[in-house]
């Protein structure tokens, strides 16, 4: 098998085996899309589910694998017997290192516990390889992302090649198998408590030494992450945990930083070299490959043809353009 083949879908016929798709042409198919989302993303925001999130992605052929995986695949990894977990490790000890930039973040931000999704949030938008991909809870500027870094081409005259199009992902709200980092925090607080508790019971003239997991809860280490294939690590507000029985404890989940504010974003993290985020959700993939119960990924697959039209009708009056969306 070529890279190529390994990495991209090569017709929408093929892509369309791995996600509930709907080919868009017009902006009056675009619109309709758009709308009944809304209602949908409106209909669960008020309810228990999370709301939708989307990823645009500006070329439809490109599977949804993390930047990490990609470079994980093309340098041909896996053979030589390296390790992906620590080949993930090594990434972010060599960005922290090599990089003035998030170093002198670092001096500037010594308030904030640097656990490793708030460092890997930074390496995300600042181009280095993670296991995470981007998502946006705004719909139009995951538009634009799907037209970002894109100059516009000649497009070929057969609307079925799926080199004419762009992607934009829409991962519907689920209470299944892709776990929020928010719940696993409030699972373990919740067995933190329990111990606690069964314990003072059964020796009640004991004093129990928490420090450990204490320490273990408020730094969420990468081999936390790695007992997850999947992961959903919401960025809609820094989140504060409470050990009832530590009342001194508080932890946060902070991976906010400037971009990911102004971006509204969120992610999700795969813990896998080898598999696109598509092959966890119900036929994403062959039955060889890891797939979860949850509802299929749907995905737009809108012509670049229509790039003018969104950016008149959905972008400028929103004020979504490189300057508002990509701080330096």
């Amino acid at each position: 098998m070529k890279l190529s083949e390994s990495l991209e879908y090569s017709s929408l016929e093929e892509k369309e085996e791995a996600f509930k798709s709907t080919t868009i042409n017009t902006i009056d198919e675009l619109d309709e899309e758009i709308q009944k989302i809304q209602n949908k993303n409106l209909q669960y925001s008020n309810g228990t589910l999370r709301p939708f999130i989307f990823r645009g992605v500006n070329e439809a052929k490109f599977k949804l694998f993390t930047s990490a995986q990609r470079q994980w695949i093309k340098e041909e990894m896996e053979p030589a017997n390296m390790n992906y977990f620590n080949y993930i490790k090594s990434l972010i000890n060599k960005s922290l290192i090599n990089d003035a930039r998030l170093a002198n973040i670092y001096e500037q931000s010594s308030n904030i516990d640097w656990n490793n999704l708030f460092v890997m949030s930074f390496l995300q938008h600042y181009g280095y390889p993670t296991p995470i991909l981007d998502f946006t809870y705004d719909i139009y500027k995951g538009l634009f992302f799907g037209l970002y870094d894109k100059k516009p081409s000649d497009l070929l005259e057969d609307n079925t090649n799926i080199n004419n199009y762009f992607s934009l992902y829409i991962v519907p709200p689920q209470n299944g198998e892709l776990c929020s980092i928010v719940e696993v925090y409030n699972i373990d607080r919740c067995k933190v408590d329990a111990i606690i508790t069964s314990f003072n019971e059964y020796y009640s003239n004991m004093n129990l030494e928490t420090n450990l997991v204490e320490e273990k809860m408020k730094k969420f280490s990468l081999e936390d992450l790695f007992e997850y294939k999947l992961l959903y690590i919401p960025g809609d507000q820094i989140y504060s945990f409470k050990i009832f029985q530590i009342p001194a404890f508080q932890a946060i989940l902070d991976v906010f930083n400037p971009r990911q504010e102004r971006q509204e974003g969120a992610f999700i993290f795969l813990g896998d070299g080898k598999n696109p985020l598509e092959c966890y959700f119900t036929s994403g993939c062959s039955n060889e490959n890891p797939t979860f119960h949850i509802a299929p990924i749907e995905c737009l697959n809108i012509n670049k043809s229509l790039r003018n039209s969104i950016e008149k009708k959905y972008l400028i009056p929103r004020e979504i353009n490189e300057n508002t969306m990509l701080l330096s």
